[in-house]
């Protein structure tokens, strides 16, 4: 009832169904508890290392190339951290969509959740908002490869997630998280899953 009461609240025809819970699948072999990581160190601690830029908020995927570590942040930048000096800070390679005011305008800057580098060394970006790109992380030229608004079976990827490239970089397969709801709304797909 609130969310169909509440006020300016963006309107979707979508019919909510239940969930049914999935079966427990214990973590065994490979995946079993472990102490692995017990002594890792940072590379880098945000903020303080990145002055240049004056933030580092939200990397979700990280993909190494050449010496360099490269992920995407909140506000849409792709960024770059050379490993051979961790201290210097970190710097910006392209942002896939427009330059925006605030880091919250995603919608407008862009969001890269995926990462991957080709067997051309050309940098693979899932963007939830722009779609799947291609970029030259030496010149900054990308290219759309499946773009947010390219519509699949009748429906657009309303939030592109993921990636992977199979060895030979022939095929790239990616998440679409939702045909319903932009990221800024993704929390209605998840009332809205079976």
């Amino acid at each position: 009832a609130f969310l169909t009461l509440a006020p300016n609240l963006p309107h979707y025809d979508i019919e909510f169904q239940g969930m049914i819970e999935p079966k427990f699948i214990p973590f065994e072999e490979g995946l079993a508890p472990n102490h692995r990581l017990e002594n890792a160190e940072p590379l880098s601690r945000g903020v303080e290392d990145s002055s240049s830029l004056g933030y580092l908020k939200g990397p979700e995927s990280f993909a190494v190339k050449d010496d360099f570590l490269y992920t995407g942040v909140q506000g849409g930048d792709i960024l770059r951290l050379n490993l051979n000096d961790p201290k210097k800070p970190w710097e910006f390679v392209v942002k896939i969509g427009s330059f925006c005011q605030e880091t919250h305008h995603e919608e407008i800057c862009g969001r890269p959740l995926g990462l991957d580098f080709d067997s051309d060394g050309q940098l693979i970006v899932a963007d939830a908002y722009y779609g799947l790109y291609k970029v030259n992380v030496e010149t900054g030229d990308k290219t759309a490869l499946v773009p947010s608004s390219l519509e699949i079976d009748g429906k657009r990827n309303r939030i592109t997630n993921s990636l992977v490239l199979t060895k030979d970089s022939k095929v790239v397969y990616f998440t679409v998280s939702s045909t319903n709801f932009p990221l800024h709304n993704g929390m209605y797909e998840l009332m809205t899953m079976p």
